[in-house]
Order: C-alpha cells, then structure tokens, then sequence
C-alpha cells in the first residue's frame, strides 16, 4: 500500500475513533485531533500523521513505502476508499 493511502486510512480510523467515548482510554490519552504532516504545517516530511492528545501531548507517525523489484507497485490498485464509497468504484455498486 502506498503512504498516502496509509495515511487516509489511518486518519479516517483514528479521528472515527476519536469521535466516539474512546472506553477504557484515561480522559488525559483520549485522542483530540488527527491531522496530516501537510494538514499541520510540517513541509519538510512527505507523510504522516500528528496525533494529538486531550494533555496537549502529540504523537508524530511518518509513512514510508518501498517497491517490490523493479520499482513498481503492483498492478492492482491499493488505496484508501470511505466506508460509503467500497465498492462502488471497483465493482459498480
């Protein structure tokens, strides 16, 4: 899977998350905000994710990738969709 698939995924999961009561979670560790490197301000890093917490402690996850031989992906396409949108590009409904 490419870095920017990752990303959108993990995004979409982690600010899902963050939108229910987050059991079991200290109120000080629960998730308060996921943004991109991009969506952050921080340029100089290609992909990733800063994840902050309610105590205003922030967590920072950069994606790499790397190539099968040769230097490609595969064929099939990897990428991240919505839950709403599986589906619906790749078997028409």
């Amino acid at each position: 899977m490419k870095p920017r698939y990752i990303e959108g995924l993990l995004k979409h999961l982690l600010t899902e998350y963050a939108k229910g009561d987050q059991d079991g979670v200290p109120q000080k560790a629960r998730i308060r905000e996921v943004l991109t490197f991009e969506e952050a301000g921080l340029k100089d890093k290609p992909v990733g994710l800063r994840i902050e917490c309610e105590d205003g402690s922030r967590v920072f996850v950069q994606f790499m990738g790397t190539s099968p031989a040769g230097g490609n992906y595969p064929e099939e396409p990897h990428y991240y969709m919505p839950p709403e949108k599986v589906g619906t590009e790749r078997y028409g409904g």
